[in-house]
Parts: structure tokens; sequence; C-alpha cells
């Protein structure tokens, strides 16, 4: 027991003076666990940190995607011209005495 004391001492004494202190000693090993043993250490804060921020601007491009196709929506129900253009250019649809060509 005494020899494991003084092999503390002798590693407390290569500090400077004020980081000999007991508190500020304990304080370091305590900031130095959290920091990178902890289970919500440095690292892992980080990497779920970038993804919430993943996340979030796949909300918004979610969003905005979700805000244009109820636009287009009310559009095609409400214009008859809307519904000609969508019937014509997505399903390929004609009217009578009418040829289609498609470019590629």
């Amino acid at each position: 027991m005494q020899q494991i004391k003084n092999f503390f001492y002798k590693i407390i004494s290569r500090f400077p003076p004020p980081l000999r202190n007991k508190y500020v000693l304990v304080s370091l090993v305590f900031i130095i666990y959290l920091l990178f043993f902890d289970k919500n250490r440095i690292v892992s804060q980080y990497t779920v940190q970038q993804t919430l921020n993943e996340y979030e601007t796949k909300r918004d491009f979610y969003k905005s995607e979700i805000k244009n196709i109820k636009k287009e929506r009310k559009d095609f129900y409400t214009d008859k011209d809307t519904q000609e253009k969508i019937a014509r250019e997505k399903y390929l649809m004609k009217k009578e005495n009418e040829d289609i060509y498609i470019f590629n």
C-alpha cells in the first residue's frame, strides 16, 4: 500500500503546483472521462449532431416537395389546361388526328 502511495506521489510531484490540488486533479480526471470514455462522449455527440443535421435537411426537402405536389394537385383538379399538359407529357396521350414524336 505504501508503495502505491509513493508511486502516485512521484507522479503528482511532476505536475505544476496549481495542478497538484486534489480537487483540480479529480476534476481533470472527471472531465477526461466524460470527454473520451463515457457513453455520451464527444465523438458520439458529434456523430449524433451530424446525423440530426442530415435528417433536418431531408425533412426540409420533403416539406418543400410536399408543398409543390399539393400545388400541382390543386392545379390539376382545377385547371383543364394543366390536366391536358400532364396527360400529354406524362402519359403520352394525344388528340385525334395527332402524331406524337418522342425525342431522347
